[in-house]
């Protein structure tokens, strides 16, 4: 009696405290995420592979990938790979030196207002981010005419905002903000005991990162890379307003294929190039998910 009591009252606690019975259905609360990935990434994916392998006829066929993989489109895959590595290898290494200087400040509020405004700008992109380095650093952009003024036209010297250079600055706006928000917690997680130890075992500050804080940080650096790399391949609007026309990148290609710029019989190349991003975003979230699971298990 005692026994059924207490059983009853524990369940009717549970009940009131989750608001309904959820420990009778403990993956009722995965059916929206799993209907939110159906709809908006299955079922898109989904397509994207069945058309690729379509001719126009509705046959099976390989020509698209072929296409895809070949030509033209190849040199903007190999463009799109080069622009985002160097684009996220320079994010990341800005990226973990601002986060240690954020770190080692004494002041919570610099902190505070870091997390926050790296949060904002990994978010700002688009045609907005491409207008606004038009204003700076386009061909009468502000600081090209003071730079201009002082004798000094980075134009003249090669440079050119429409350009692969251009983009790698214009990406380092939202990639170094997305990397301090993935540093953040890691460098945070550093204890001072450790540096503390290392010291008073003889050991100067560049021991400590060598030795102990790098090591630790690695897998989290890594995967952080691999975020901005993806971050940076996909990246559309601003490459798009910048350098559309002007440079072959594989996103400004499909978007030319959206737009129904499509040539006679290649009405499923665009599904061929979006297979392409699909099969690499997958690569990298593989790869990701590797990382992380090894640095969970390395740090238990």
């Amino acid at each position: 009696m005692l026994d059924e009591q207490g059983t009853s009252s524990a369940r009717t606690a549970g009940a009131g405290r989750n608001g309904w019975r959820v420990w009778k259905y403990p993956v009722a609360g995965l059916v929206p995420l799993v209907a939110y990935m159906a709809l908006f990434f299955f079922l898109p994916a989904a397509g994207v592979l069945v058309n690729a392998f379509r001719s126009n006829s509705g046959h099976f066929s390989l020509v698209n990938l072929r296409m895809a993989t070949g030509g033209t489109y190849l040199k903007s895959l190999g463009v799109s790979v080069e622009l985002s590595a160097v684009s996220a290898t320079i994010a990341a290494v800005i990226g973990l030196v601002v986060v240690v200087g954020i770190v080692s400040s004494p002041s919570r509020l610099i902190q505070r207002v870091s997390g926050s405004l790296s949060a904002v700008l990994a978010n700002t992109g688009g045609i907005p981010l491409a207008f606004a380095f038009i204003a700076t650093l386009g061909n009468f952009g502000i600081i090209t005419k003071l730079l201009a003024g002082i004798g000094f036209n980075p134009y003249v010297h090669g440079f050119s905002l429409y350009s692969v250079s251009g983009l790698v600055i214009v990406y380092q706006y939202f990639l170094v903000p997305m990397m301090v928000l993935v540093m953040l917690p890691a460098v945070e997680g550093l204890r001072r005991e450790w540096s503390e130890s290392v010291a008073s075992l003889g050991g100067k500050r560049h021991h400590f990162w060598r030795h102990v804080g790098l090591p630790l940080l690695a897998p989290t650096f890594f995967s952080g890379l691999l975020v901005l790399f993806a971050d940076a391949f996909a990246a559309y609007a601003t490459a798009a307003a910048l350098a559309g026309g002007v440079i072959p990148l594989v996103p400004i290609e499909i978007g030319n294929f959206v737009s129904g710029n499509v040539i006679a019989n290649q009405a499923h190349l665009g599904d061929a190039l979006g297979l392409e991003m699909v099969v690499l975003v997958m690569v990298v979230a593989v790869v990701y998910g590797t990382v992380q699971h090894r640095r969970a298990r390395w740090t238990r």
